[in-house]
């Protein structure tokens, strides 16, 4: 479970920075006659995106070393008759 927060926040984190980087600068358009610049709200969710994504991933990273995990399994859950039977519908 602490892996998987990890690479959660890591995603959460990275679309964050996409969307500062590239969609907004890119794609929220102008408007001359508006109070505040229309990518202002959606750069301050990408930030929060971006904060929390660390704020989860960090913690988890913690936690991991804490524990000895490393950032990837190299386990192997099940086999080949476990996905044929999963694929077929008929539990083992």
């Amino acid at each position: 479970m602490v892996r998987q927060d990890f690479w959660s926040g890591v995603v959460v984190a990275g679309f964050g920075l996409l969307a500062l980087l590239w969609l907004i600068p890119n794609h929220a358009g102008t408007n001359p006659f508006a109070q505040m610049p229309p990518g202002l709200v959606p750069s301050i969710a990408a930030w929060l995106m971006v904060i929390c994504g660390l704020i989860i991933a960090s913690g988890a990273l913690i936690r991991m070393v804490r524990e000895g995990e490393t950032l990837v399994s190299t386990a192997v859950r099940g086999g080949s008759a476990n996905l044929h039977s999963t694929l077929s519908g008929v539990s083992a």
